[in-house]
């Protein structure tokens, strides 16, 4: 399906552009995971999770 140029926003096109400008700058597009790195991925999904710390927790430690 065609769409007129003059029907795209400079904020769509721009976002157009910039998704695919991603998709082409990554070296790993299209590439899959060994089965190895898949295993070790899942792996550490199932372990405890992990409590993260806040921006703001952290500015409080150290400030």
């Amino acid at each position: 399906m065609a769409v007129k140029e003059s029907n795209i926003t400079p904020a769509l096109r721009a976002a157009i552009a910039e998704s695919v400008q991603e998709v082409l700058n990554d070296p790993d597009f299209g590439l899959e995971l060994r089965p190895e790195a898949k295993k070790r991925l899942l792996a550490s999904l199932k372990k405890k999770k992990q409590r993260w710390t806040s921006l703001g927790e952290i500015r409080r430690k150290y400030s």
